[in-house]
């Protein structure tokens, strides 16, 4: 069960993940722009660099976190969410080394 907002579309992935197209959209627009998308080891969503987002994109990652938070751990199972997408895609597109990432926002309540 998800925890999407009410009045939300669905989208529901290989495997029986559903989530909202929403989050689905704005994780694929992160991965567009570069970013680092994970989760750390406290389940908080991190997005790197933090002073690359705008108010708008925090807010949005903010709206959709719980969304989110489960699709990375669906591509860290090993499913895509596009034809290309896997976890390393997720996490930087594969250019960068983990750890070697710069300052990132903890999107969680209070956190980001």
């Amino acid at each position: 069960m998800t925890a999407t907002l009410p009045g939300s579309e669905l989208v529901v992935l290989r495997g029986g993940l559903a989530v909202s197209v929403e989050a689905l959209r704005a994780l694929w627009l992160l991965e567009e722009r570069h970013f680092d998308v994970r989760l750390a080891d406290d389940d908080a969503l991190l997005v790197a660099p933090a002073s690359k987002l705008t108010v708008t994109d925090r807010a949005t990652i903010r709206r959709h976190r719980d969304d989110i938070r489960r699709l990375v751990r669906y591509c860290d199972r090993g499913y895509g969410v596009t034809g290309h997408m896997t976890a390393t895609h997720v996490q930087g597109l594969g250019r960068r080394q983990a750890g070697s990432w710069g300052p990132a926002v903890a999107v969680e309540a209070g956190r980001g």
